[in-house]
């Protein structure tokens, strides 16, 4: 079992069902962001700095590592899977604040909480709850 957190680049900051839906979508593979965005990769960047990929690390250093699997990345997105342990706080701080220095959008699943960068609009949809 993992702690997941999503990140990917959007115009506009989606409401708490669209970005599950998405998250759903990146997890089946289902989703292309059609483009290259920058901010993707330079977050990708700063993210090894601080903690290498984990298929980079020796056997010896994996438990050390926040890392439980392979990062899935896009061009437009990453999931970034956690194992629980004592790095998880630290790591997923420093997902969340990287997302937002790179003005990607960070979403938790675990407790559908979003963390849209500073200054992203909201989406010109209708709210969710507005169609029942």
């Amino acid at each position: 079992m993992s702690f997941d957190l999503a990140v990917w680049f959007s115009d506009t900051t989606p409401d708490p069902r669209e970005a599950l839906a998405l998250y759903q979508k990146m997890c089946r593979s289902e989703w292309a962001p059609g483009g290259e965005y920058p901010q993707v990769d330079a977050f990708h960047k700063d993210l090894c700095a601080a903690y290498p990929e984990i298929d980079s690390l020796p056997e010896e250093a994996l438990d050390e590592c926040p890392w439980s699997c392979a990062h899935d990345r896009s061009s437009g997105h990453m999931i970034i899977a956690m194992n629980y342990g004592h790095n998880l706080e630290a790591a997923s701080t420093l997902v969340i604040s990287l997302a937002e220095q790179h003005g990607l959008i960070c979403y938790d699943p675990q407790n559908s909480h979003l963390y849209p960068p500073p200054g992203l609009r909201a989406s010109e949809r209708q709210p969710w709850y507005r169609f029942w």
